[in-house]
């Protein structure tokens, strides 16, 4: 019996023991959680998991906003949607008292995040729909878009039917673009010691500009001839269509599709285009983008018109030599009897370039295009005319790319009876001219996307008081 008390009581304190160690561990696991709990450095939000629970913070009201409105949500956004780190807050329990020192924001791998909140903390949060990089560069210029541009049927002026004037937005091959159109007068850049105008907001930020002077003193809508660059020819050679590029086959005609348009020899254009980019824009060089490029658009008509007799009608017989042939931006205009398009049919401009590696003059070592460029200058495109308010055929006297004057775009027109190129004569209508013409010369470069201005508040943009790039 005596052994068997003894036992007992061993037992006994065997069981207060473990019963001890047992109260011990758990004290220590609460103390660590709770001190983990109390201040938190980083509680990642992806993919709308909270990976803590409630006790420790509560979310109790989310938004996403278009920067004038906000919508109420019950799940968090995933990609696509940062958190407004200035709108957001987190409270204890007066929401009118913020906690500081909080943080709130979405980052670079795109997980939403608080950090250093206290247990019991109460967050209110804004998603801001991420924005692309053409609306990065509007936001920094202050500017706003007047929404899609829409069908193109008539001219943009304060006298037509299309009188609206303002930054429209479209597509090009980066995505959402933003272009100048109608009578506006807010877009002009000080660069360089010249003036410029800006054509548009390209899809990846870069913003394209067209020279517009050099004395700002004389500068306006019209100019009488100052807007330009003096009158030079496109190409001195016209018999041939490997004319109507950029760049082209030199002297011997060509035989193929291939030969026209593939080759590396400058057009009398692009030398004078070389020679003052390396006078006036050499030493500014480190603003101006390589990449964003010119679209010279050499893609061959699919379809039948007057122009074609019936064994020219497949591609593979046109495009070379002095074959009779209508490009891209032809069809884009001109109507299949061969007239302009100017009984209110439809325009289909485009900032897309179909063949990017042939068509899209680019620097020398660019990542895109075809890299045929010394320097990064180019002209502007028919399309981007038409855009702006251009018409074919159709004199327009009120929009902003009209400058009294003639000059060229890089657009090809066709070869009938000779190369021709798209020109913007002095009534502002979009017209053609061959190529051996002598036209105003008005060069076109792409600005860095995260080029900086001065006079970014709202004030600006006037020919009178226009941006200016910072050094």
């Amino acid at each position: 019996m005596q052994f068997e008390t003894l036992k007992k009581n061993n037992l006994k304190k065997y069981l207060i023991g473990v019963s001890v160690f047992i109260v011990i561990i758990l004290a220590i696991i609460f103390a660590k959680s709770f001190a983990k709990y109390k201040v938190v450095n980083s509680a990642k939000l992806a993919e709308g998991t909270v990976n803590y629970t409630l006790p420790d913070f509560q979310i109790v009201e989310m938004y996403t906003t278009d920067g004038s409105t906000d919508t109420p949500i019950s799940e968090m956004p995933e990609s696509g949607y940062t958190i407004d780190s200035t709108r957001s807050f987190c409270y204890l329990k007066d929401r009118n008292t913020k906690e500081e020192g909080i943080t709130l924001k979405t980052n670079e791998a795109g997980e939403h995040v608080i950090g250093k909140f206290q247990r019991g903390s109460k967050c209110i949060l804004y998603f801001n729909k991420e924005l692309g990089p053409a609306d990065k560069t509007l936001n920094n210029l202050h500017l706003a878009s007047q929404g899609p541009i829409g069908d193109i049927t008539t001219t943009a002026c304060g006298s037509c039917s299309d009188s609206k004037s303002g930054l429209f937005e479209t597509e090009d091959d980066d995505g959402k673009s933003y272009v100048y159109r109608g009578t506006v007068n807010n877009n002009w850049v000080s660069f360089a010691g010249k003036l410029w105008r800006i054509i548009r907001i390209n899809g990846d930020g870069t913003i394209r500009l067209i020279y517009g002077g050099d004395d700002s003193s004389s500068i306006g809508s019209k100019n009488n001839g100052k807007n330009a660059l003096d009158n030079k020819q496109f190409n001195a050679q016209y018999n041939d269509n490997s004319h109507v590029g950029l760049t082209n086959n030199g002297a011997t005609t060509t035989t193929s599709y291939d030969t026209a348009h593939n080759g590396s020899s400058p057009s009398t254009i692009l030398n004078e285009l070389n020679t003052w980019y390396s006078t006036n824009l050499k030493m500014y060089e480190d603003k101006i983008d390589t990449d964003a490029g010119f679209c010279s658009d050499r893609t061959i008509s699919s379809t039948n018109d007057k122009w074609y007799s019936s064994e020219d009608n497949l591609r593979e017989n046109r495009g070379f030599g002095n074959k009779v042939t209508a490009y891209g931006a032809f069809h884009r205009f001109v109507q299949t009897t061969g007239s302009w398009k100017t009984d209110g049919t439809k325009l289909e401009p485009t900032l897309k370039c179909e063949n990017k590696n042939r068509d899209l003059y680019t620097k020398v070592g660019s990542e895109q295009g075809n890299g045929k460029l010394t320097n990064p200058i180019g002209l502007i495109t028919a399309d981007e005319v038409v855009f702006a308010g251009g018409y074919p055929g159709q004199a327009n006297d009120g929009y902003w790319l009209n400058t009294g004057q003639y000059y060229w775009t890089m657009s090809p027109r066709s070869a009938t009876d000779g190369a021709g190129v798209f020109a913007v004569p002095n009534n502002g209508l979009l017209g053609w001219y061959y190529v051996s013409d002598s036209r105003g010369v008005r060069p076109v470069i792409n600005l860095k996307a995260n080029t900086t201005f001065e006079g970014t508040d709202g004030l600006h943009g006037t020919y009178q008081n226009p941006y200016v790039v910072s050094n």
